[in-house]
């Protein structure tokens, strides 16, 4: 009996600790990885919500691939904002499209963005890992070194929480072996 009131206790302590160390309110949300290819991609160039679209499809579709439906209000909430802006062309049929680039604030913010701790959960932190990584060339090499010290945490973060869903794992075969026994 004693056996198995530690390995519940055990289990309680993980579950705690897990609840502690990824709540959601510590959650990157897919918005703001969104954002943060949106501001890279402008940075370089101006863009149409289309072109942008493409563009992070291209270099970015191994990790993510936002529809133009999710991308609009990604970027309709950095133009409120300030972080982009965009400019009204007409066709030479009379219709209308718009080109997004980032302004310097954007630019600031982004740098902001990247060298953040993020606190994500699991499965989403080997995402935000490689953005980071790609983005990473618009950062100083001081602010790259500080973002490595970053991603390194956050890396151990990860195998740290891979090491107690292990041993939860294994608490609950055990569990289950005493609870059928």
């Amino acid at each position: 009996m004693l056996h198995i009131l530690r390995y519940i206790t055990d289990f309680i302590a993980y579950v705690e600790r897990d609840k502690k160390n990824f709540s959601d309110k510590h959650d990157i949300k897919l918005d703001d990885l969104n954002e943060i290819l949106i501001l890279y991609v402008l940075q370089k160039n101006s863009y149409t919500m289309y072109r942008l679209s493409k563009i992070i499809d291209t270099f970015f579709g191994f990790i993510t691939r936002p529809s133009l439906g999710t991308l609009q209000p990604a970027l309709k909430k950095l133009e409120n904002k300030k972080y982009i802006k965009n400019e009204k062309f007409i066709t030479d049929g009379g219709k209308p499209y718009y080109c997004y680039s980032i302004t310097e604030q954007g630019i600031e913010f982004l740098k902001r963005k990247l060298l953040e701790p993020s606190y994500t959960n699991p499965t989403q932190l080997n995402a935000l890992i490689k953005i980071k990584l790609i983005c990473s060339a618009i950062l100083s090499n001081d602010e790259k070194e500080e973002l490595y010290k970053i991603l390194r945490n956050e890396i151990g973060k990860l195998k740290k929480y891979a090491d107690e869903t292990e041993k939860n794992e294994k608490i609950s075969e055990n569990l289950n072996m005493i609870i059928n026994s």
